[in-house]
């Protein structure tokens, strides 16, 4: 399979060349984030600034080859040690988005898309693929912003490396075929991944479905030496996104679920469909929403795995419901401004500062010592400034706020951030 994907990544990247002769179109998008916070456990006010950004471009070849790049940093705490000292220590994060080559084929009944990919391509969870198959705009969680690139949050959290089909039919009706490697977690080994998926832009729904098999490394070792093919276990994995409502009218419904992970095992000792497995990686996001002119209001009923919070910026647990109002009737002279909250109510632990999901507060039903409620407020400002946007927001953790300890500045996080596209 690696033979077969790298293979066929310079065949797609050498075909540019036959493009040489033609001014590629270019676009790109650049996010900046800078985190300012206080140390929990230490005394009085101890500064944390923590600092990402992620670049992409995409060059269109006469809309016949995309050829895409994205990749993101993240920096460690910037007042942790002597910042003098870089060349001795782990200070930032780098990582590849998205590397990939797309041809394009139109025919008057439909358009082919035949992809090569590395990182993490069109994620079930994110919009990117509806977005880049219609044209539409965004459609997920307020809640699931993030700054960790166009992708935002992702159901089945996929990082790997293959080829897709994709078939856009006239009736705004997409549909293909995955065939990737990545790195299953569970199991701690390389995985070989076939999926299936298919998307719409209706004018009241708008849907995107994913659903996969895996075939972890060790679950087919000795294929070919004394047996034609060996399948000791597989992974299942699927998501979807669906929007019920046209996003312009007075109301809609955004829902969210998938799950990563559920071995299937056909060994005698073993459960056919190990659920608690699968159960770690539930992912599940319920938002109904209501426009009323001046203001839009929603509420969201979220679990999201622990794995998938790194990227977000307005939860930090994993289980919780979330308020969220906003108005984007605010002028400041002659800039438009979006002015808004999230007010959450997240399920937090004692022991776990990532609070628990679903599954942990099952797991611990018995254990009612160790639950706690924790309440956030974050305001928050977007200000179109110099062709892109402005955002400023504040976390206050008034659960921890409330407790008055020594180390109350750390329950406030102020954020400050920009993007733009180019």
């Amino acid at each position: 399979m690696r033979k077969i994907f790298f293979t066929s990544i310079i065949l797609l990247f050498s075909s540019i060349y036959l493009f040489a002769f033609e001014t590629p179109y270019f676009k790109g998008y650049t996010g900046f984030l800078g985190n300012f916070s206080s140390n929990p456990g230490e005394e009085g006010f101890d500064p944390c600034a923590t600092a990402q950004g992620y670049f992409a471009g995409q060059l269109d070849f006469s809309d016949k080859l995309l050829v895409r790049g994205e990749f993101f940093v993240q920096s460690a705490d910037l007042f942790g040690g002597d910042i003098f000292h870089a060349p001795e220590s782990a200070d930032a994060l780098f990582k590849v988005q998205e590397v990939s080559a797309v041809y394009k084929l139109n025919k008057p009944s439909a358009t082919h898309y035949f992809s090569a990919f590395f990182g993490e391509y069109e994620p079930i969870g994110s919009d990117t693929f509806l977005r880049r198959q219609f044209g539409i705009k965004p459609i997920t969680s307020g809640l699931t912003t993030s700054f960790h690139g166009l992708n935002g949050a992702s159901i089945n959290h996929m990082y790997g490396g293959g080829l897709s089909y994709i078939i856009h039919l006239p009736r705004q009706i997409a549909a293909g075929v995955y065939a990737y490697e990545d790195w299953n977690k569970a199991y701690n080994q390389r995985s070989f991944n076939t999926d299936m998926r298919i998307g719409g832009a209706l004018p009241f729904i708008t849907f995107d479905f994913n659903s996969g098999i895996g075939f972890p490394k060790d679950s087919t070792d000795g294929t070919f030496d004394n047996y034609f093919f060996i399948v000791r276990y597989v992974t299942l994995h699927s998501g979807f996104n669906l929007l019920i409502g046209n996003p312009s009218s007075d109301w809609n419904i955004f829902l969210q679920g998938g799950f990563s992970d559920l071995p299937v095992s056909t060994k005698r000792d073993d459960d056919l469909f190990d659920f608690k497995t699968m159960a770690k990686n539930l992912y599940f996001l319920f938002e109904p929403r209501i426009n009323m002119g001046q203001f839009s209001a929603a509420v969201t009923l979220f679990n999201i795995p622990y794995q998938q919070l790194d990227n977000l910026i307005y939860t930090k647990d994993s289980c919780g419901v979330d308020l969220s109002v906003k108005t984007n009737n605010l002028y400041i002279g002659d800039m438009n401004a979006t002015v808004g909250a999230h007010l959450s109510f997240t399920l937090g632990s004692k022991t776990n500062t990532r609070g628990k999901t679903i599954k942990d507060a099952w797991d611990d039903r018995k254990n009612s010592s160790d639950r706690t409620c924790n309440v956030r407020l974050t305001p928050y400002a977007e200000v179109p400034v110099l062709g892109g946007s402005l955002h400023a927001s504040m976390t206050t953790d008034l659960t921890h706020l409330a407790k008055f300890k020594s180390d109350w500045p750390s329950s406030f996080e102020v954020r400050v951030g920009f993007k733009t596209q180019f």
